[in-house]
């Protein structure tokens, strides 16, 4: 069977961003998330210890550790959750 260059290409280009993709899903998500939960905690320790618990306030939260703050309602849904 007889393949063309272009077909054989194709076929290559598309194991080579599976293989980069799952290589990526499986390593990267889980360090970057892992990476992320602990810069919020860190971020929430520094508030509160800073500001106390009452002015603490999720925004404050994700503005220090340097992310969204739809990131850190991911990983917590209340602010009660992180002190927990």
């Amino acid at each position: 069977m007889i393949f063309s260059c272009s077909s054989v290409f194709a076929v290559i280009l598309f194991i080579y961003k599976l293989t980069k993709f799952l290589i990526w899903s499986i390593d990267g998500d889980r360090d970057m998330t892992f990476d992320r939960k602990a810069s919020v905690l860190a971020a929430a320790e520094q508030a509160f210890t800073s500001f106390g618990y009452r002015a603490t306030t999720m925004d404050l939260v994700a503005r220090i550790a340097n992310v969204g703050k739809g990131t850190i309602y991911t990983f917590f849904k209340k602010q009660g959750g992180i002190v927990l």
